[in-house]
Order: C-alpha cells, then sequence, then structure tokens
C-alpha cells in the first residue's frame, strides 16, 4: 500500500449500503455538518467501503501472512471488537450483517494462508467503548482494553502450550 496524498483522501468515496453517498470531504469534513450526521458519515466511510477478494487491503494482508510463515513468525490474528449494537442503532439494523460479511472475506483470506483468526468482533458490548464524537468505533475504555488483553493473553498461552507439545512430541 501506499500513502494516499490529502486531495486524492477527501476525494474518496464514501458509500452507504446502496452505493456511493459523496466523498469524505463532503460528508465527513463539511463544517455545516451537525456533529450526529458527521458521526454517521463516519461510521459509513470507516466501514462501508465495498470490498472484494482482489482488494488492495486483502492483498497486503496475504503478502503479510505470506511472510509470517516464510519467516516462521507464529500470529495470533483476532478480529478487533466493534461496538456494532451502536452502529446497529444508528444504521437501523443494517450495520452488523455489512461488518459480518466484511469479516467473512478477511477470515477466508486468512484461512487461505493457513491462519486462524480469533473473532471478537461482536463479543463486546457498548459498555467496553470509549464515548465520543465517533460512533460504534473500535476504540476500547479502560474496562474494555482489560478484557481484550485477557483474550488475547489466553491465546498467547495456548499457542506457547501448543508449540511446546509439538516440540516434546
Amino acid at each position: 500500500l501506499s500513502p494516499l496524498e490529502q486531495r486524492a483522501f477527501l476525494a474518496m468515496p464514501v458509500y452507504d449500503f446502496t452505493g456511493p453517498a459523496g466523498t469524505i470531504e463532503s460528508l465527513v469534513f463539511d463544517p455545516a455538518l451537525a456533529q450526529a450526521e458527521k458521526g454517521r458519515n463516519m461510521l459509513l466511510a470507516h466501514y462501508l467501503n465495498p470490498v472484494s477478494p482482489e482488494h488492495a487491503h486483502l492483498a497486503a494482508f496475504r503478502r503479510l501472512l505470506a511472510k509470517c510463515r516464510e519467516n516462521n513468525i507464529a500470529l495470533i490474528a483476532y478480529f478487533t471488537p466493534v461496538d456494532a449494537q451502536t452502529g446497529d442503532a444508528i444504521t437501523q439494523g443494517q450495520f452488523s450483517p455489512r461488518l459480518r460479511a466484511l469479516a467473512e472475506l478477511v477470515r477466508q483470506t486468512a484461512q487461505e494462508e493457513g491462519v486462524a483468526a480469533m473473532d471478537l468482533l461482536f463479543s463486546f458490548g457498548p459498555e467496553c467503548f470509549r464515548t465520543g464524537s465517533y460512533p460504534a468505533e473500535e476504540h476500547l475504555n479502560a474496562a474494555g482494553r482489560r478484557r481484550l488483553a485477557a483474550h488475547l493473553a489466553e491465546a498467547v498461552v495456548a499457542a506457547l502450550d501448543a508449540e511446546r507439545i509439538a516440540r516434546e512430541f
């Protein structure tokens, strides 16, 4: 992936559930928009871009997984928890199915490369996320971070135990 210049970023399309809805500049950075509308539009901009198996981000993910495998790097992949309940409230229930479909595409990509992904996407309720100007986000508050750390620690211990057992036999 290569960095975008600001003009190209601002001109990127933002999609809603039916197709293109505008650009990043018109839907997120327009000073005339109300804060709630900006929040909803940021949700759309971050989570509703169309993704296909050929998408550049998935190609980069495949390369990363292959590099880890080539270099004998054990990888623990996980889906970041997202405040889907708030996302569904904002989008009349359309957020979670779309997010689930995107996650399935990433999960399939990882599986093709022999990597399992721990699914924490819908595991945390709204009480685990910070509150602010951006709805349905993946930014955890202190309680959410502790909970995520516990899940990841458990996965690391399990991976180390599996590696140790494999070496012994």
